[in-house]
C-alpha cells in the first residue's frame, strides 16, 4: 500500500528529522551561528533534502518522484560535508 500523505514517507520522516537535528547542532554552537555563510549553506542544504521529498511526492509520476528523491539524498550529502 502506497503512501497517501507526504508525512507517511519514511524518506520524508528521515529527511525532517536530520534537518532538525542540524538546525539543532548550529544552534549550539556559537561559531556556526556566527559564520552567516556557513549557517546559510548548512541549513539550506539540510532542508533542501526534506524540501526535495515533498515536491518529488506532489509530482504524482514515479520516474518523477525517484529524480527528485536523489535531489534530496544529494542534499543530506552536502549538508554532511559540511558538518
Amino acid at each position: 500500500m502506497g503512501a497517501k500523505r507526504l508525512d507517511d514517507l519514511r524518506a520524508w520522516q528521515a529527511a525532517h528529522r536530520f534537518k532538525l537535528e542540524v538546525y539543532g547542532l548550529v544552534g549550539r554552537s556559537t561559531a556556526a551561528c556566527e559564520d552567516y555563510r556557513f549557517k546559510s549553506q548548512l541549513y539550506e542544504a539540510a532542508a533542501s533534502g526534506e524540501s526535495n521529498v515533498a515536491e518529488g511526492f506532489h509530482r504524482f509520476v514515479a520516474g518523477e518522484f525517484a529524480h527528485f528523491l536523489g535531489f534530496a539524498r544529494a542534499s543530506i550529502g552536502e549538508a554532511q560535508v559540511r558538518l
